[in-house]
């Protein structure tokens, strides 16, 4: 997964503009270059808000981790029974992410902000193991436990629960034997994917970019652009890269502050 990442930003990544800044080429490279220098200087920037629609027709926001975003989507992890799976499942599976990268002044970096609408498809197993085994191993002994978002009744159980995930596991102490394990140590532990977790995929057919005003006035207000495409199918469609990724091309205009 990571191979097809780097082949997808190096394809596809950027061009110098004429004024010497950097002119994409790809929406899914520019969120890319984007997320990387945020990473790079601040880290852990891969929050993001999902948005979908509920049975009656009410919007329904939370947050989750971006697993990785290439040519194929923007990729994340899910209990498959929690409400966020159903709803995206539910026709016509469409959904919104939202990302926000806080300015970093001393880098010269301007705040910004990533809006992308889409339709949801399902992961492959191979996928879904990948997006699994980057969760910290406490959170992946959490997910055996099963049962995201259902009503908690007791406290206690969930706890007693949890603490018998990690004695089958090997870990004597419990959850104080999997706090003590170096960070090393704690990320060679292999926990086999259960099957009540899976993910989804945003195959976005518009993608918006905003990013604020430089400090200097040049330009004076907020800069918009956005890049959109014909909506996609849902993405359920194995090929031997993965899912197929939506065909059309991109069409890419700037928008009014």
């Amino acid at each position: 997964m990571a191979a097809r990442t780097s082949v997808l930003r190096a394809q596809q990544s950027s061009v110098a503009g004429a004024g010497g800044g950097v002119e994409w080429t790809c929406p899914i490279a520019k969120f890319n270059g984007w997320l990387d220098t945020a990473q790079a200087h601040r880290g852990g920037l891969r929050a993001m808000t999902l948005s979908t629609v509920r049975a009656d027709g009410r919007p329904s926001a939370r947050t989750v981790i971006l697993g990785w975003a290439d040519a194929n989507g923007f990729v994340f992890g899910t209990d498959v029974s929690s409400p966020k799976m159903a709803e995206l499942c539910r026709a016509p599976h469409g959904a919104s992410l939202t990302f926000n990268f806080p300015p970093v002044p001393d880098a010269g970096i301007p705040a910004r902000n990533i809006r992308v609408d889409g339709v949801a498809g399902e992961l492959t197993s191979d996928e879904a193991d990948a997006i699994f085994a980057r969760r910290p191993l406490k959170s992946k002994l959490g997910v055996l436990v099963g049962g995201q978002s259902a009503p908690l009744t007791s406290p206690e159980a969930w706890n007693e629960a949890f603490e018998q995930v990690c004695k089958d596991h090997g870990f004597a102490g419990g959850a104080a034997t999997v706090d003590a394990l170096p960070r090393d140590e704690a990320r060679a532990v292999e926990i086999k994917r259960p099957a009540h977790w899976g993910g989804s995929r945003i195959v976005p057919d518009r993608i918006e970019f905003w990013e604020e005003a430089n400090a200097t006035g040049a330009p004076p207000l907020h800069l918009r652009d956005e890049w959109s495409r014909a909506p996609s199918s849902p993405a359920t469609r194995e090929t031997e890269e993965g899912i197929a990724p939506a065909s059309h091309a991109w069409t890419r205009r700037a928008l009014r502050p």
